[in-house]
């Protein structure tokens, strides 16, 4: 512990066994590396406190992601939306130049993709520099953040899935633009 944050000084560390493990070969272990250590069952009162925290953090912080994901959907469709149809002239005129419509929706998709690509580098970035230290003053310099690589990729899959298919369901309006709709307005 000392290595991870020198300075500190701590009584008791809680460590959490997995299921089948051998408690009593667990605190022999312990004993035989480190004879000035107790490893010893949690204090009854203490475990009943304590139990009840994961049960409560998971679902709230299962419900704040898809909250999150909810949120963030129906804003990328919003801007998605009003980005198609603040674009609708330049698509018309793109169709009385040749363009095909696979050819708009393509460039739009890549331009969607880059931003979303730019958009992944910064979130990301933020969450690496700043998410630890701002929970770490709400919870008085805890250190209890562990970001998981594997659920980070597979929000990121998700995120990015989610914007593409709304592109691409909303590229359905650029097909309907027609150049002499537009002339006419």
């Amino acid at each position: 512990m000392e290595k991870e944050l020198p300075g500190s000084i701590f009584n008791e560390i809680f460590v959490i066994l997995k299921a089948g493990t051998d408690k009593a070969a667990f605190e022999k272990e312990i004993k035989n590396k480190y004879s000035n250590l107790n490893a010893s069952d949690i204090q009854p009162m203490m475990k009943y406190t304590l139990d009840p925290i994961p049960g409560t953090l998971l679902p709230m912080t299962q419900l704040l992601i898809i909250v999150f994901i909810v949120f963030s959907g129906v804003t990328i469709l919003n801007i998605i939306i009003m980005d198609i149809r603040d674009n609708r002239r330049n698509f018309g005129i793109m169709k009385a130049l040749g363009f095909t419509y696979k050819d708009i929706r393509n460039q739009y998709l890549y331009r969607i993709s880059i931003l979303t690509i730019l958009s992944i580098i910064f979130a990301c970035t933020l969450n690496l520099v700043f998410s630890r230290k701002i929970l770490g003053m709400v919870l008085s310099k805890l250190d209890v953040l562990i970001i998981s690589g594997v659920t980070m990729l597979l929000l990121i899959m998700a995120m990015v899935l989610l914007i593409l298919g709304v592109a691409l369901i909303c590229c359905k309006a650029i097909k309907n633009t027609k150049p002499t709709e537009l002339t006419e307005e």
